[in-house]
């Protein structure tokens, strides 16, 4: 008799195996798409914190070199200086924003101020 196809064993020796390299895909490229979704995030931040550098040369008055200066995120877009785009948190599902502060202190040994992405409270 002329047996022609695969034994049972043998099927699922290979669903087994394409199965161990679907997971290890998988992971890696979940991975992957965190760590771009994380790079932009941090991205994003400095964008508005060189956005905020902006701000304190138009509101130099306001910021001072005294007391730290708590600029809500808020301002910055409503103000022009910072895009949309820019506010956008790629780590969220849907289209959140991102909020907080930006602390903008000044530092005596360098003569400048220093800005900070803080979040939702400034202290």
């Amino acid at each position: 008799m002329n047996k022609k196809g695969f034994t049972l064993v043998e099927l699922l020796a290979v669903i087994v195996i394409l199965s161990i390299i679907a997971i290890v895909s998988f992971t890696v490229i979940f991975k992957m798409v965190n760590n771009s979704r994380t790079k932009l995030y941090d991205e994003n931040i400095a964008i508005i914190e060189k956005a905020a550098e902006k701000w304190t040369v138009e509101n130099y008055e306001l910021v001072g070199t005294t007391t730290p200066y708590c600029l809500n995120v808020s301002k910055l877009e409503d103000d022009g200086f910072v895009s949309v785009d820019s506010m956008h948190d790629p780590r969220e599902k849907g289209n959140k924003k991102i909020t907080g502060y930006i602390k903008i202190s000044y530092n005596t040994s360098y003569k400048q101020h220093e800005y900070k992405y803080v979040g939702t409270t400034c202290n």
